[in-house]
């Protein structure tokens, strides 16, 4: 259930103003365990100040979770000059972004989810607690994103890759 938690621990790079659009597509060209069917953001717009988000999903993992997989999270943001232009994100999340799978999940979800066995995930009340940012972080807030995160098994083997384009605007 929260083996995609960690989707929207990246959003914290974004912490005032609201994210009104959300796509997401698998990306890479490696094996792919986890087929994610829905993902819904609560509230809608989502404020990104303020109070906590709730996010609902259903997905399929296909096959069980290796014991030693990792996560790696990679964010861009996407700006227009003359054409678009991106930009990598150093990586803010204090676990880092290149982690365990296991401790990932276990750091933002409170608990212990592992081991993770192949079976159908349907959940509509995962809260994500706003996490404080600091100033150099905020520079990244507002306008287009891009948000990649793979989960890599033994011998660096993908095992799925979600990629995340969405637009975060100022409330005022």
């Amino acid at each position: 259930m929260k083996t995609l938690l960690f989707m929207l621990c990246c959003l914290y790079l974004i912490s005032c103003g609201f994210v009104y659009a959300i796509d997401w597509d698998k990306c890479g060209s490696g094996k792919q365990i986890l087929q994610l069917w829905k993902f819904r953001i609560f509230p809608v717009p989502l404020r990104l100040k303020g109070n906590n988000t709730q996010i609902g999903l259903q997905a399929d993992l296909y096959e069980d979770m290796p014991d030693d997989a990792r996560i790696q999270i990679q964010v861009w943001k996407v700006r227009k000059i003359f054409w678009d232009m991106i930009f990598k994100v150093p990586c803010f999340l204090p676990t880092g972004c290149d982690v365990d799978l296991c401790s990932f999940l276990e750091y933002f979800g409170g608990k212990s989810v592992c081991p993770l066995k192949a079976q159908l995930f349907e959940v509509n009340d995962i809260e994500i607690i706003r996490p404080v940012v600091d100033n150099f972080a905020r520079s990244f807030e507002l306008g287009r994103f891009w948000i990649q995160l793979k989960i890599i098994g033994p011998n660096s083997e993908q095992l799925s890759c979600w990629s995340f384009i969405g637009e975060a605007n100022d409330l005022e």
